[in-house]
């Protein structure tokens, strides 16, 4: 897979720790390209954290590629990323986790190519460590199960905070109404392709009293999200902005993601963002059903 594609398959798993982004270099999660055909990726079993030079090992988890292999250990600094033969990507310019770990996930049983720098500051010994992706079960993300959320699940009582003044609101105020909730940030691309949708659905919906479109960017400030949105005229929808806990708590793996909520506050829909007229036949079911 070559470096554009997959840079549009970022899937959202940053978070600061001091000056530090950190990240599980985990399985579990569906990507999906811009044409929204899912994709499944798995990893080799890495904590990640951001360093001026690459990426730093924080931790190798138990019975991954990584630990099975022998050959990578904690405080080892990734500076490149190669899949299969390919020529090896630096890391040093990136900015976001996710697009690290975009490069480090892929097929199942495919080779991953990583330069490492054993102890970050052994170059002398610096060398190359080819890895295959495998399926990690039993790890969570951030304590919650990443299959928490089914449909037909409650959902969780989270806060947001609204974009661009920044007033905080709880999802469950919305109760009574069908909420379609995406996720999204400014640095997935997928996110940006679809927005121009997102914005025309909710215009669809506007007239309808039961029904209400809101739009949580996952990115690291609400400025970020709220420049974005500003930008491109993207106010159709009611724009908010979640922090990391949000994201755990609705198991969020990957961007763009949708969850459409009813009235009772239950999931009827998750999944990758769908098209208006998918959208519009599962609300007129769901608006008839409750008739």
């Amino acid at each position: 897979m070559s470096a554009p594609a997959v840079e549009k398959l970022v899937p959202f798993l940053g978070k600061y720790v001091g000056v530090l982004r950190t990240a599980l270099v985990i399985t579990g999660f569906a990507l999906f390209s811009a044409n929204g055909v899912a994709a499944e990726a798995y990893g080799i079993g890495l904590a990640l954290a951001k360093h001026p030079d690459g990426f730093l090992v924080t931790k190798v988890l138990s019975n991954s590629p990584a630990e099975l292999s022998g050959s990578i250990a904690e405080g080892d600094l990734i500076t490149a990323v190669a899949q299969s033969n390919a020529p090896p990507v630096a890391l040093h310019n990136f900015e976001f986790m996710g697009q690290a770990v975009a490069l480090i996930r892929g097929p199942k049983d495919s080779v991953v190519r990583l330069t490492v720098i054993p102890g970050a500051t052994n170059t002398a010994q610096t060398k190359t460590v080819s890895l295959v992706r495998g399926e990690l079960r039993g790890i969570h993300f951030g304590g919650l199960w990443l299959s928490v959320l089914t449909n037909g699940a409650m959902i969780p009582d989270i806060e947001l905070v609204r974009l661009p003044d920044k007033a905080k609101e709880r999802l469950r105020d919305h109760l009574g109404k069908f909420v379609v909730l995406e996720f999204w940030a400014t640095w997935c691309g997928p996110c940006l392709k679809l927005m121009p949708e997102t914005q025309k659905q909710a215009e669809r919906f506007a007239t309808r009293k039961d029904v209400i479109c809101i739009t949580a960017s996952m990115d690291d400030s609400p400025d970020v999200a709220a420049a974005r949105l500003r930008a491109n005229g993207w106010n159709k929808t009611r724009n908010t902005w979640a922090d990391r806990s949000v994201a755990e708590a609705f198991g969020v793996g990957s961007l763009p993601r949708m969850f459409v909520i009813n009235p009772q506050g239950r999931i009827e829909y998750l999944g990758y963002p769908l098209p208006t007229e998918a959208l519009d036949r599962l609300l007129e079911g769901k608006t008839k059903d409750a008739r």
